[in-house]
């Protein structure tokens, strides 16, 4: 039986992990807390799970809110999920995924079916995990002469915060000036004494088993200490401040999902 306070403290650590500088994707929002209308590139990283986003992320463009599009990620340990999504996809189940890395899926959609021209898009197709999501995006740019002033970056909820902290880490020579923007927050709740999404649409981005994986393994990378990502653990990202309430709702929730915590992965490490 699943209680309410487990489904308030996964709820608290979905929030901190789904950070959102922005509320929308709008030359309003933008211009309402950055002054400035429109972002040079806006980029979609390959470790979302449903190619919805993607659609979100054309809109924005077609809407003047970005310059540009990036997309990233080769192949990785969320890979299939993506893959497996568009597979089933009313609209993009003919796009080829066998064998083939998230960006130049994505690629694929938001040329093919959501009009984005082709030669507003970047791509990097090589990175394996988070760290190298963000140093490969790098060299994408400088190799096209297209390292831009403001970006935003747009990736799968549980990992749109240390996603973040990974471009703010391997972009630190760059002048960009990042925002993060979760495209959706996937809130739980309790039905007929079980866990399910809030909102119904989100049960189509994942399946519950591995959604609780990445929701509970991503506290352990982002604290700082000798396990984390942080500078006294792995230094592959800057020091995160984690507020004491997503702590102890973490601390809670091990007691009974211990067995959700995500080990790093061989080879993608992330």
């Amino acid at each position: 039986m699943m209680h309410s306070r487990q489904i308030d403290d996964l709820n608290c650590v979905i929030r901190f992990l789904a950070r959102q500088d922005l509320t929308e994707l709008t030359s309003a929002e933008l211009f309402a807390r950055r002054g400035i209308r429109q972002v040079d590139r806006l980029i979609l990283l390959g470790g979302i799970t449903s190619p919805d986003f993607a659609e979100i992320t054309a809109e924005a463009f077609h809407n003047g809110f970005a310059a540009g599009l990036m997309v990233v990620g080769g192949i990785g340990h969320s890979t299939q999920n993506l893959r497996d999504n568009i597979a089933r996809h009313p609209r993009y189940g003919k796009v080829p995924t066998v064998g083939r890395p998230e960006a130049d899926m994505l690629f694929d959609i938001l040329t093919t079916f959501l009009g984005v021209p082709p030669e507003r898009i970047l791509v990097e197709r090589q990175s394996t995990n988070c760290g190298n999501n963000a140093t490969f995006a790098l060299e994408v740019a400088r190799k096209e002469n297209a390292v831009p002033r403001t970006a935003v970056i747009l990736q799968d909820p549980t990992m749109e915060r240390r996603t973040c902290e990974a471009f703010l880490r391997g972009w630190e020579t760059e002048p960009t000036t990042f925002d993060c923007v979760a495209p959706v927050i996937p809130l739980l709740t309790v039905q007929n004494g079980a866990i399910a999404f809030e909102n119904p649409v989100h049960a189509g981005y994942y399946k519950m088993d591995g959604f609780l994986k990445l929701v509970m393994g991503e506290i352990p990378r982002l604290r700082d200490d000798e396990n984390g990502y942080g500078p006294k653990g792995h230094n592959f990202i800057n020091h995160v401040d984690i507020p004491a309430s997503v702590l102890d709702s973490f601390n809670r929730l091990t007691e009974n999902f211990s067995g959700h915590i995500r080990p790093r992965y061989t080879p993608y490490s992330t």
